[in-house]
């Protein structure tokens, strides 16, 4: 189970009338996911794009410009101001929610989605000796970009609970090892967004990832 999984799943799960929108310049398949193939190419007259229908609402993907499973090769910044046009020039019907798959990294893209949108962020945490790390790494990005932060999810079975006290969010379950092919996300939609902006966050933090083992790698932040 991957991101991308979860973000269909997510979708698939939520009520009423879901947008969703596939920003993974690396490998945008979320539409695939969701069933709708390659279908595409749906312009508006002038600068605009209109979403997809699929069976929940609607989906925009950066398939629209790559093609399915395309790459945006370009440098970062071009990347960055490709993905911001392709946000602005969408022409969506309402919705209750939004979904947005993004890629992985901590990316200047990412950092421009999360500034144009404002959207709140799940944080998925994956199982693995590097997952501490990892998640450290995204809570400061998140705090230094101002996000709103809904919580962790743990997927692949993994009890994230300690990980979200250790950051100062909300735990909002687990998704639990698929042996069918069928993906089960809790229902986040009770839990409230907030910025890591409190005081005493920092502190809250380091203690964390010295629990976890981490003190050689705060030393180099």
């Amino acid at each position: 189970v991957g991101k991308t999984t979860i973000a269909a799943a997510l979708a698939r799960q939520l009520p009423g009338r879901v947008s969703v929108m596939d920003l993974d310049c690396a490998n945008p398949v979320l539409h695939i996911a969701l069933g709708v193939g390659h279908r595409l190419h749906n312009d508006l007259p002038g600068y605009h794009i209109a979403p997809i229908p699929w069976a929940r609402g609607e989906v925009a993907s950066l398939a629209m410009l790559t093609g399915a499973g395309g790459i945006i090769r370009q440098s970062s910044d071009h990347r960055t101001a490709l993905i911001v046009d392709f946000i602005r020039a969408l022409a969506w019907q309402p919705s209750d929610y939004m979904v947005i798959d993004t890629a992985p990294a901590l990316s200047q893209e990412n950092e421009a989605l999360l500034r144009e949108l404002d959207p709140e962020v799940v944080i998925v945490a994956e199982p693995g000796p590097l997952a501490a790390e990892g998640l450290i790494r995204t809570a400061l990005f998140l705090k230094t970009v101002g996000a709103r932060v809904l919580g962790v999810l743990g997927n692949r079975g993994l009890d994230a609970t300690d990980a979200a006290e250790g950051l100062g969010v909300e735990f909002l379950g687990v998704v639990p090892v698929s042996a069918n092919g069928q993906v089960k996300v809790p229902d986040i939609t009770s839990f409230r967004a907030r910025r890591l902006d409190e005081p005493g966050w920092d502190v809250k933090v380091k203690r964390w990832a010295v629990k976890q083992g981490l003190e050689a790698w705060l030393s180099v932040q």
